[in-house]
Protein backbone atom coordinates (compact mmCIF):
# COMPACT_ATOMS: atom_id res chain seq x y z
CA UNK A 1 0.00 0.00 0.00
CA UNK A 2 1.64 3.25 -0.91
CA UNK A 3 1.93 5.90 1.85
CA UNK A 4 1.99 9.85 1.81
CA UNK A 5 3.32 12.60 4.76
CA UNK A 6 1.02 14.99 6.33
CA UNK A 7 2.05 17.99 7.77
CA UNK A 8 0.08 20.06 9.97
CA UNK A 9 1.41 23.43 11.52
CA UNK A 10 0.99 25.16 14.93
CA UNK A 11 -2.07 27.11 13.69
CA UNK A 12 -3.50 23.56 11.84
CA UNK A 13 -1.88 24.81 8.41
CA UNK A 14 -1.59 21.47 6.27
CA UNK A 15 0.72 20.67 3.78
CA UNK A 16 2.22 17.23 2.05
CA UNK A 17 5.61 16.18 1.60
CA UNK A 18 6.66 16.64 -1.73
CA UNK A 19 9.38 15.29 -4.08
CA UNK A 20 12.78 16.27 -3.70
CA UNK A 21 13.37 19.26 -6.52
CA UNK A 22 16.68 19.04 -7.93
CA UNK A 23 18.84 20.28 -5.40
CA UNK A 24 17.22 17.18 -3.66
CA UNK A 25 15.61 19.03 -1.22
CA UNK A 26 11.74 18.28 -0.52
CA UNK A 27 9.47 20.69 -0.98
CA UNK A 28 5.77 21.33 0.41
CA UNK A 29 3.18 20.53 -1.50
CA UNK A 30 -0.79 19.90 -1.91
CA UNK A 31 -2.20 16.35 -1.45
CA UNK A 32 -2.10 16.17 -5.33
CA UNK A 33 0.88 16.72 -5.24
CA UNK A 34 2.46 14.57 -2.43
CA UNK A 35 5.18 12.20 -2.80
CA UNK A 36 4.19 8.92 -2.98
CA UNK A 37 5.99 6.23 -0.87
CA UNK A 38 5.86 2.43 -1.41
CA UNK A 39 6.25 1.95 2.24
CA UNK A 40 5.79 3.40 5.63
CA UNK A 41 9.45 2.45 6.45
CA UNK A 42 10.32 4.98 3.24
CA UNK A 43 7.85 7.76 4.24
CA UNK A 44 9.50 7.87 7.76
CA UNK A 45 13.17 7.43 5.96
CA UNK A 46 11.73 11.00 4.38
CA UNK A 47 10.52 12.44 7.50
CA UNK A 48 14.11 12.07 8.89
CA UNK A 49 15.81 13.49 6.56
CA UNK A 50 13.92 16.71 6.51
CA UNK A 51 16.34 19.42 7.81
CA UNK A 52 15.83 20.61 11.69
CA UNK A 53 13.92 23.95 10.62
CA UNK A 54 10.87 21.66 10.72
CA UNK A 55 10.73 20.23 13.49
CA UNK A 56 12.11 24.15 15.56
CA UNK A 57 8.81 25.31 13.56
CA UNK A 58 6.76 23.01 15.46
CA UNK A 59 5.36 21.27 12.44
CA UNK A 60 4.03 17.45 12.81
CA UNK A 61 4.45 14.51 10.50
CA UNK A 62 1.98 11.98 9.97
CA UNK A 63 2.17 9.18 7.54
CA UNK A 64 -1.16 8.09 5.89
CA UNK A 65 -2.41 6.02 3.32
CA UNK A 66 -2.00 7.49 -0.53
CA UNK A 67 -5.26 5.58 -1.10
Amino acid sequence: MPFVVKITGKGGTIAWLGAPNSDGLRTLAGRKSADVFQTSDDASVAITKLPADFDKAGWSFSIESAD
